[in-house]
């Protein structure tokens, strides 16, 4: 099986390097992000880090109260430490959403493992490390700590190398599991023998197709393409307000990889967020359910307030009881096609070793690499989670108005799919650097909304904006947010204040 460890330059440039560069860090402190095989000393303890993450300012992810994130051991300037049982403590709760259409309190996040960052709740102390996740790369970044560059003033600006996209496999999968297209069927409603058809089940009450939630109509952008829409109806929330479903998989695997399109309406309206397919296996868990009374997994996405995008979690070993959140550095807009692609290779039994990619538009914009989605061999992955609907539980996440997504090409396959994206688009080029932006100087006080610019350690300009007044030394490759996060505080608090916000394009 194809394992996918490639990430582009852009990515690799924003969070860090990965396992292969890394290094001792030193003494533990908040900000940085660490890769997974970093080692640091933390209270005269050596630490080596599992997964790579960042250690957000204030949220007190220390090596010895993060299990899931560091173990004891390894070699950090001169010191070696051999590892020793203990047990962690739990970390303190944060506050929580309502991330799901049964009533309860809706989870924040904590970091998972991955080999990009990401998030999620509340560890317990086991002989396997508990996988949460970790927020990950994308166009702009958290900072990577880097020495400051010295620009020679007497050199012109030069158009600096540019990250080159990671190649996509080329054509279509040859190991298709399921291939729902739309265009055989005439515009109208969604009848239930084309639904029978399509996803291999009698459509019940909560597909939308026995109260007409579900119809066949052309593609605004291509009208000779057909497409599925679901209508979400207003002042409603949960699945028999908009489509849920589980579609069985007729070759249950132990890895897997989805792909669909989807597009929200040009008028599509946020409110506090919603959900999206993705894969199951085993009870297919969601719903505030309780660790312990189920085995099996879902992967399903959410936008979240406006449309700031998140996967999803419920695995064995979440933290929240309401799933758990990764972010994706990505913020969906109204009125054009993504491709969402995830695959999902099921863990050893006993070991949390699992793998869980997720990509948008062709882009690695998660990777998690230590994920426990089962404990028994039984569990496979064997469906399709086919949910979307606006939900959390309460009435403010309602939207006021019907709302409408549009859906297509969703394939599942063994090998990869990802030869048929045909939404990515290329990012701008720039002369570095950038007309502006200055070089930012550790003895230079900066007032608000000053624009300034670094070289990190892997030779990409980063271009960064002051929130306030900006003191001396304030190293905006370490003390920055992502502009898609300023403002986010849930599911999980992406925005601590810090000094600068990264600019993704200047």
């Amino acid at each position: 099986m194809s394992k996918w460890k490639t990430v582009s330059l852009i990515a690799l440039s924003m969070f860090g390097t990965l396992q292969a560069n890394a290094a001792c860090r030193g003494e533990w402190i908040e900000g940085p992000t660490f890769a997974a095989g970093d080692t640091v000393i933390y209270k005269t303890v050596v630490y080596t880090a599992q997964v790579t993450h960042t250690a957000y300012v204030g949220a007190n992810w220390n090596p010895a109260t993060t299990p899931t994130l560091w173990k004891v051991g390894g070699s950090c300037s001169g010191v070696t430490a051999t590892p020793t049982p203990s047990t962690a403590p739990t970390l303190a709760p944060t506050p929580t959403v309502k991330p799901s259409a049964t009533p309860t309190s809706t989870p924040t996040a904590t970091i998972a493992p991955t080999a990009t960052p990401r998030p999620t709740a509340t560890p317990t102390p086991t002989p396997t490390p508990t996988p949460t996740l970790n927020p990950t790369p994308t166009p702009t970044a958290t900072a990577t700590t880097a020495p400051t560059p010295t620009v020679t003033p007497s050199i012109a600006p030069t158009v600096a190398p540019t990250a080159t996209p990671a190649p996509l496999p080329s054509g279509a999968p040859s190991q298709v599991v399921l291939q729902n297209r739309f265009d055989q069927y005439a515009v109208g409603v969604y009848q239930a023998p084309q639904f029978k058809a399509d996803w291999g089940i009698e459509p019940g009450e909560s597909t939308g197709v026995p109260s007409g939630r579900l119809s066949i109509v052309a593609d605004t952008a291509n009208p000779a393409n057909k497409v599925l829409r679901v209508r979400y109806l207003a002042g409603q929330v949960g699945g028999n307000s908009a489509m849920t479903f589980d579609a069985p998989l007729a070759l249950p695997a132990q890895s897997m990889f989805l792909q669909y399109k989807v597009r929200f309406d040009q008028a599509f309206t946020w409110v506090k967020g919603g959900k999206l397919p993705g894969l199951g296996g085993g009870d297919t868990p969601t719903g505030c359910i309780q660790n312990g009374t189920f085995d099996g997994f879902t992967t399903r996405l959410m936008w979240r307030e406006n449309g700031v995008g998140f996967q999803y979690y419920y695995f064995p070993g979440k933290k929240e009881e309401c799933g758990d959140y990764a972010g994706l550095a990505r913020r969906f807009e109204a009125g054009r096609w993504y491709t969402l692609t995830q695959q999902v290779v099921l863990n050893d039994i006993g070991q949390a070793n699992g793998e869980f990619r997720q990509w948008i538009d062709g882009e690695l914009v998660l990777e998690n690499n230590a994920m426990l989605f089962r404990n028994s061999a039984n569990v496979s992955v064997s469906a399709i989670k086919m949910d979307t609907f606006f939900g959390g539980s309460s009435s403010d996440w309602a939207p006021v108005n019907d709302q409408y997504a549009y859906f297509d090409d969703f394939i599942v396959s063994a090998d990869s799919p990802l030869g048929m994206v045909d939404t990515r688009s290329t990012p701008p080029s720039y002369n570095h650097p950038v007309a502006g932006y200055s070089q930012w100087q550790a003895s230079s006080v900066y007032p608000a909304n000053s624009v300034v610019y670094r070289v990190d350690a892997n030779g990409q300009y980063r271009y960064f904006r002051a929130r306030g007044y900006t003191a001396k030394g304030i190293d905006p490759l370490l003390n920055s947010i992502l502009e898609v996060y300023v403002g986010v505080y849930s599911p999980i608090r992406l925005d601590t204040a810090q000094k600068w916000i990264e600019i993704a394009k200047p």
